[in-house]
């Protein structure tokens, strides 16, 4: 159950809202963020919702399919191949940005540049796949 960050109600005894504060977001009931002044970031409509909760189910389906490490992986792939971010990026067609994510391990939910990676270094990330890239079945 989610609690204001600062006088901790819980909210089935106020409103929570998500708000910026000196630390970044947080979880403020209405009277502490109004007390202190922090700008309440705007609840979503649903559409919206239903959208972000689509997207976290993704993003938490395709993390958990990469294999522990997967960053380290495409790290060591670059660097033995002599490429920068940026000449990786370029070669991928991809931002550098994108490519920084994933030696980072923030770009995970990105199936996209995952798939060019593997194909690029010819290596896997995924848990569920054997080297031909096929499926494998669960025993």
């Amino acid at each position: 159950m989610k609690t204001c960050k600062r006088c901790g109600k819980a909210e089935n005894e106020a409103l929570l809202f998500q708000v910026i504060d000196r630390n970044g977001l947080a979880v403020l009931c209405e009277d502490c963020a109004k007390n202190e002044g922090s700008p309440v970031i705007k609840r979503p409509s649903e559409e919206n919702a239903i959208k972000f909760a689509l997207a976290q189910k993704a993003k938490k389906s395709v993390s958990s399919d990469l294999i522990d490490n997967f960053h380290w992986q495409v790290m060591m792939s670059r660097r033995r191949t002599r490429l920068s971010q940026k000449q990786l990026a370029q070669e991928l067609g991809v931002s550098e940005q994108d490519i920084a994510k994933v030696e980072s391990g923030k770009q995970a939910e990105n199936p996209e540049v995952i798939r060019k990676i593997e194909n690029f270094f010819r290596i896997n990330l995924h848990k569920d796949k054997n080297l031909l890239g096929d499926e494998i079945e669960p025993a």
